[in-house]
Order: C-alpha cells, then sequence, then structure tokens
C-alpha cells in the first residue's frame, strides 16, 4: 500500500516561522501485484494517479 501526502509549508511575514497550509492531502492506494512492478525496482501506477499525487519530473 502507497500513501502520497501533500504537505505545503509557507513562511510568516513576521518572525519567519513555519506554518503548514491547511489543505486536503492527495492519496492513492493500491495493492501491488507483480505485473505492476518491474526489474529495475519501479512500479505502475494510473496516470490519473500518478499527475495528482506526485510531483512533475
Amino acid at each position: 500500500t502507497i500513501e502520497v501526502f501533500d504537505k505545503n509549508l509557507e513562511e510568516e511575514e513576521e518572525g519567519g516561522s513555519e506554518t503548514l497550509c491547511k489543505s486536503t492531502p492527495h492519496m492513492f492506494c493500491k495493492t501491488l501485484t507483480a505485473s505492476d512492478t518491474s526489474t529495475h525496482g519501479g512500479f505502475s501506477v494510473p496516470r490519473r494517479a500518478a499527475e495528482d499525487c506526485f510531483p512533475p519530473l
């Protein structure tokens, strides 16, 4: 099972402390099968889930 969370940190103008933005995390859950994996250690996920959960390369 894979869970991906998107955290955004913003710096406040006064004090310079970091705060966590309140947003709905993007999550993707899939049970990997042998056909989802490659011999190089990678795995396949649906394109929509990858675009929503992972940052662009």
